[in-house]
């Protein structure tokens, strides 16, 4: 279960280079995840780049922080043991292929993952991972191991607007828990798909935090995985999550805008768009989770095949604040820049 790999970001240190290093040393190799990764020069460097990657991200943090940082990567070293092992792969009993590509794969994602613990706009964020796996028992050849990770985005220090930021970003992850630990939130078989849940923060001002929350789904045997977009807005100033009401004035700002909307993805996407239900559209609109807030307009997320076709991906529609400026609240402006 790469042992030594956990000792030495445990330790936060490299081992001393060896032939093909590894950030243990590979003399050493027992495991057959060990003498996969120091037999193949590619995932030894990955591996290398992973300690460092590792490193970098729980530099400056708190004690409680850093632990927290320290069991995320604990329980991704176990995960990759089970996702990568021989008997969850198809026909498999010695290092092969598909074993070093299993683990050349979950290095890249963790390694992009850990770049999410930061410091950005003067604050220092850092991240809250899970990671589930289990075997599907009525998986096809290919399928044998469902997976639920999550990967949250923290505010570090103790202070009102951690605490507020991090509330906000806990409440979006216990909205999206499993029901228990057998069925997902649709009442499907968790053992029979996989999850992922990315809560990121994309923008920081003086005003706001923001927050990108994708996630991702694959039932096995499906055509194709599905994902979503969307959005978690927090206020620093009032320390809490951003309402409609702070931006747009009263209720009657909903349906013209829905229209700006409307039009928009009609000149965008022109006949590839798919017929729209105008009450439909108007809850969108109003749903804050659905905005990206840019600093040319409004940017309103919609999911695949929301309004047009898979292959057209999460179509966005955006309306500049000029066009918005008569339906907008005073104290818009200072919460937009």
């Amino acid at each position: 279960m790469l042992l030594r790999i956990t000792f030495a970001l445990a330790m936060f240190v490299l081992a001393a280079p060896v032939a093909q290093a590894a950030s243990f040393d590979c003399a050493k190799a027992s495991t057959p995840f060990e003498k996969a990764i120091c037999s193949d020069p590619a995932l030894s460097a990955q591996d290398e780049v992973l300690a460092v990657a590792y490193q970098t991200a729980v530099g400056g943090l708190s004690k409680a922080a850093t632990d927290a940082m320290l069991k995320g990567q604990r329980d991704w070293l176990g995960f990759i043991g089970k996702v990568c092992a021989d008997d969850m792969l198809p026909g498999q009993e010695k290092i092969a292929d598909e074993r070093v590509a299993c683990l050349s794969s979950q290095y890249i994602t963790r390694i992009r993952s850990l770049e999410g613990s930061r410091m950005l706009g003067g604050l220092r964020f850092y991240l809250a991972d899970t990671f589930w796996s289990a075997p599907d028992p009525e998986g096809e050849s290919y399928y044998k191991i469902a997976t639920d990770t999550t990967s949250a985005v923290q505010l570090d220090g103790k202070g009102a607007e951690a605490k507020g930021f991090n509330a906000m970003v806990n409440a979006e992850l216990a909205s999206g828990t499993k029901t228990d630990s057998t069925e997902d939130n649709e009442g499907e078989s968790r053992t029979s798909s996989d999850h992922d849940l990315s809560l990121t923060v994309s923008h920081v001002s003086d005003a706001r935090i923001d927050v990108e929350v994708s996630t991702y789904w694959f039932g096995h045997g499906a055509a194709h995985g599905n994902y979503g977009i969307t959005y978690l807005h927090f206020l620093r100033g009032e320390g809490r999550p951003l309402q409609a009401s702070d931006i747009f004035t009263g209720k009657k700002w909903v349906t013209p805008v829905a229209d700006l909307v409307l039009k928009r993805l009609k000149d965008d996407r022109g006949e590839l768009l798919w017929d729209i239900e105008q009450s439909w559209l108007e809850e969108v609109v109003a749903d804050t989770s659905r905005w990206n807030i840019t600093d040319n307009g409004l940017v309103i997320q919609f999911q695949p095949y929301e309004v047009a076709s898979y292959a057209d991906g999460a179509v966005t529609a955006e309306i500049s604040w000029q066009q918005l400026n008569d339906y907008m609240t005073e104290g818009a402006t200072s919460l937009i820049y």
